[in-house]
């Protein structure tokens, strides 16, 4: 059950939503109803190198030569509103789909209609494409601002918000629906606009996954999870539908089973704590270089002489040095994370492809689909200097990150009391000798450490390491025992 606070941001996000959905349609009904208005003209204006689709920095350059600047990242967000179906590229359906107004159809026929122009974009029709995603860019800030603050709470759930808007449990939020939360808040207008820009198939009504696309924040560190802790706690498995009420059982026990005051368990706290803020500093630094043009995998390995499925360790040395990044040999244990890569002098092409490839999925394709000319000898001092500080921010956090935590450890283990098979019960409720994501997130909250869902979503990926979906007592030793001393070759 959603807080009240909570409930009021999820509401507000709507209302927000509705409000620029008006605004963003008055843009585009302004812009097709210009006489020199043609939209492939104005496509094939904005498609620079002429590859029938769009990019970002296509975006960007357009809105830079008009004198508004704006950050990659802007830019990115941009070109995903515009991009339908998430493959990185605006075709020129998702420019019809962004353009033309859903209020006004017989405009948009009208448009479409037109016979295209070589001349290109000029006069009123530029000034007014400019303004149109000008008021788009000031909408991604505004909604982006709520989603965050609604998925900080840590007692926002996705299931629980769609549940709150679908009162009638019909699996679906209906116009009806979204008519009373805006008429809440003295709006009568907007519930079409919100259901013609996310229904996706066209039923005229907002969907549970329409839901989930609407209510996620543009650039998560991971995706929401199902928040059943509680079920869990009590060894029932199944996930609850979105469209069926959950009850808890009738046999409950009325007594809560008092909050850890043990030392061992505060250390724990602490290191969950640590570890999730840390993960979150790394990753917005990772989303940030992969938003630079002229970075991607292949260059990265070229500068690295990558061999196969292996990068040589004095190859990998020899870069972060020329980044300005000295480290000593324990330093470098922490960082590549096993013996056999400091033994071997080698470090495998996916442990490094790791360290800089961000886990939101729209980021992590900017690394793998980007297209740039690749030259047989490629140097790291080749990259632009604000891409060579990017890539030496994400070493040197991870390196940070990797210390903190090693220390962490260090100060958990070497607590007389530790004992790291209670440690494993206390995160067991079930006790079926595995511990699931909702144990993990419901175990923070009664440490007193209050995370967002994708923040315990990515500590619990960091102790599941064969990724099977629950820790094992062997990963969660492995997990909080510290890395004690550095490997010595022929040891």
């Amino acid at each position: 059950m959603l807080s009240a606070e909570t409930q009021d941001l999820l509401f507000g996000l709507f209302v927000c939503i509705a409000e620029w959905e008006e605004r963003v349609e008055a843009g585009r009904t302004a812009l097709v109803g210009l006489e020199n208005f043609e939209p492939y003209s104005s496509f094939t204006a904005l498609d620079r190198f002429s590859q029938g689709y769009l990019t970002s920095a296509d975006l960007q350059a357009f809105l830079r030569t008009k004198g508004l600047e704006i950050a990659e990242k802007a830019a990115f967000h941009l070109g995903k509103t515009l991009d339908s179906n998430g493959d990185g590229k605006v075709t020129y359906h998702d420019f019809l789909r962004f353009l033309l107004p859903t209020s006004k159809v017989y405009l948009s026929t009208i448009a479409v209609s037109r016979r295209p122009k070589r001349e290109g974009l000029y006069g009123l029709v530029e000034k007014q494409l400019f303004s149109l995603f000008s008021l788009q860019l000031e909408a991604n800030r505004a909604i982006e601002r709520l989603r965050a603050a609604l998925w900080s709470r840590s007692d926002f759930s996705l299931l629980e918000g769609f549940r709150c808007l679908d009162e009638l449990e019909a699996g679906a939020i209906s116009e009806f629906a979204l008519r009373r939360v805006l008429e809440k808040a003295g709006i009568s207008t907007g519930s079409k606009a919100i259901i013609a820009r996310f229904d996706s198939d066209n039923d005229g009504k907002i969907g549970y996954l329409d839901y989930v696309e609407l209510i996620t924040p543009s650039q998560p560190l991971y995706r929401e999870i199902s928040n059943s802790a509680t079920k869990q706690a009590q060894g029932l498995s199944r996930t609850p539908s979105p469209v069926r009420p959950r009850t808890l059982p009738s046999t409950a026990s009325p007594h809560k089973k008092p909050r850890p005051c043990d030392r061992s368990f505060e250390l724990i706290a602490e290191l969950f704590k640590l570890q999730c803020e840390l993960a979150r500093k790394v990753e917005k630094t990772k989303e940030e270089l992969a938003l630079k043009a002229d970075f991607t995998l292949a260059r990265l390995f070229r500068c690295l002489r990558k061999a196969g499925k292996w990068v040589p360790l004095d190859a990998f040395m020899a870069v972060l040095r020329t980044l300005g990044l000295e480290i000593s040999e324990e330093d470098l244990y922490l960082l590549v994370g096993t013996v056999e890569v400091v033994l071997e002098g080698k470090l495998s092409a996916k442990d490094l492809a790791e360290m800089v490839i961000p886990k939101q999925i729209d980021y992590a394709r900017l690394l793998t689909t980007r297209i740039c000319d690749l030259s047989q000898r490629f140097s790291i001092t080749e990259f632009c200097s604000e891409t060579q500080n990017c890539l030496y921010s994400v070493f040197a956090q991870a390196l940070e990150s990797r210390k903190n935590i090693e220390t962490c450890k260090q100060r958990l283990i070497g607590y007389a009391d530790f004992r790291p098979s209670e440690a494993f019960g206390e995160l067991d409720t079930a006790r079926s000798g595995k511990i699931t994501i909702d144990q993990l997130h419901c175990a923070l909250k009664r440490f007193g450490v209050f995370a967002a869902s994708r923040d315990v979503m990515g500590l619990f990926w960091t102790y599941d390491s064969n990724q099977d979906g629950s820790i094992s007592y062997a990963e969660f030793v492995k997990a909080v025992t510290p890395r004690l001393t550095v490997p010595v070759k022929g040891q």
